[in-house]
């Protein structure tokens, strides 16, 4: 590492010097436009500007205070790439930044819900590609640093064999544990797009009108305040949105879509989750999908920011909806209300894929 990093204080200046593989790797991150970083602090979310992770100055601060959650495509490249031991894509490039930006600033990267996107038909593959994720993780900075810039850009032998002796043996019961919380983030949000997906298809229908359903169906049926809330009013403002095919009628395609949506919105709700749970820590969603990360923007922008940002001239009526929806669900009871609800989640979700279906065969 020292010869990729090092700082002196010379008349009380401090100099850094850095690498040009440091240099050229933090480059490269900066410009790509993947990545979504948060930190919690004085009981608030913020948005880093992403080029503040990437300057040396800022090193100090962000030393064993980052955590990297990375989405299933790049968690994907990570198997790939310990499947062939050489980078043969642009995309396991950039990932190949983001291990060695990661073991740079001895950061957490979390791949828990990347692992087990896709539930329980995948767990048993997602218990063999986290083996194989750790490992990978496990290579040294200088080792990822030549596969970056190696004419082979090629794994050597010695430093996998290396990284293979020291990855410890998985945690079955921690694992257990993730994999029931992460399905259980994901069906609490499964509802919203589902319902969301029916009032898009809905023809004849103002947005105001489809935006007053989805808040009148949230206070009678649903009665919770939920993470997808942004995600929703997003979409119908952007003519579906993270929803991709929400017009088809192919109903298995549908329902595929609507599941893709729903862990787009699982994965900002568990990187709000895990920020609240770590003040003043820092933390990057990094992704390889870019509509993902438009509408993650617009969830952790304040309300009225998002109302007259997404809705212009309609934001007081939209506004208006949402404080009805708000004092409703501040009345007492409510919380009682909100646990009955999500003890029947699973009939919610049978009766609303019932809908979609109805739906469909209505065209």
């Amino acid at each position: 590492m020292k010869e990729h990093f090092s700082t002196m204080v010379i008349n009380n200046r401090k100099i850094i010097h850095y690498s040009s593989e440091l240099k050229s790797i933090l480059e490269h991150l900066k410009n790509e436009d993947k990545l979504l970083g948060i930190v919690y602090s004085k009981d608030e979310i913020k948005i880093i500007v992403t080029e503040d992770f990437f300057e040396l100055e800022k090193y100090e601060h962000l030393n064993d205070n980052l955590t990297i959650i990375i989405d299933r495509n790049l968690f994907i490249t990570c198997r790939e790439l310990y499947d062939q031991r050489c980078i043969k894509s642009p995309k396991q490039t950039y990932f190949s930044a983001l291990l060695a930006y990661a073991i740079f600033t001895n950061a957490k990267i979390d791949p828990i819900i990347a692992m087990y996107e896709g539930g329980n038909k995948i767990q048993y593959k997602a218990l063999d590609d986290i083996n194989k994720f750790r490992i990978i993780n496990n290579l040294s900075f200088n080792s990822v640093v030549q596969l970056i810039f190696s004419d082979s850009q090629t794994i050597k032998a010695k430093e996998f064999k290396t990284a293979i002796k020291n990855t410890k043996p998985l945690d079955k019961i921690t694992e257990r544990e993730d994999f029931n919380k992460t399905l259980n983030l994901f069906r609490e949000n499964y509802p919203y797009i589902l319902k969301a997906t029916l009032l898009l298809r809905t023809t004849g229908v103002s947005l105001l009108d489809k935006i007053k359903d989805f808040f009148d169906w949230m206070m009678t049926d649903y009665i919770t305040k939920g993470d997808a809330i942004h995600f929703v009013l997003f979409c119908f403002y952007k003519s579906g949105g993270i929803i991709r095919d929400y017009l088809t009628n192919d109903y298995l395609k549908l329902i595929s879509s609507i599941k893709n949506a729903t862990w787009d919105v699982t994965y900002v709700s568990y990187l709000k989750n895990q920020a609240k749970k770590s003040v003043n820590r820092h933390f990057l969603l990094a992704t390889d999908d870019k509509n993902l990360l438009s509408a993650a923007k617009y969830y952790f922008i304040p309300d009225k920011k998002i109302l007259d940002e997404l809705f212009g001239n309609k934001r007081q009526a939209v506004h208006r909806i949402i404080n009805k929806v708000n004092e409703v669900c501040s009345l007492p009871g409510r919380e009682k209300l909100i646990l009955e609800r999500l003890d029947n989640v699973d009939k919610l979700i049978i009766s609303l894929e019932s809908e979609i279906q109805k739906s469909i065969n209505s065209n």
